[in-house]
């Protein structure tokens, strides 16, 4: 087991995905995004279920600058149609499905 997915203790996840561009997320995964050469953007699943998750970290600490956009795959994010910005350094969020109107609640 990585440093990386130990973040998620007790939780059972394929191997965590490091990435310096952008890239599709899948449930269950964890994206290491270091934004240091520039910002970038991850796309939530399509077709999602209740209770389907994936998180995503600022792995590189500069997102305050380099931005991490969370596109929501043909789902809302927090009841939106528009994108989530991860703008601050450091920033860890996991992105958990609920329902059609609420898309995929962001969970800090």
């Amino acid at each position: 087991m990585t440093a990386l997915s130990s973040l998620l203790r007790g939780a059972s996840a394929a191997e965590p995905i490091l990435t310096t561009t952008s890239v599709g997320a899948a449930a269950g995964t964890i994206i290491g995004a270091n934004t240091v050469g520039g910002a970038l953007t991850i796309t939530a699943p399509g077709s999602p279920t209740a209770s389907m998750a994936f998180r995503v970290i600022d792995v590189g600490g500069v997102a305050g600058t380099n931005n991490i956009t969370i596109n929501g795959g043909g789902s809302k994010i927090a009841g939106s149609v528009s994108d989530f910005l991860m703008d601050n350094n450091w920033i860890d969020v996991t992105f958990v499905y609920y329902d059609v109107t609420i898309g995929w609640a962001p969970s800090r």
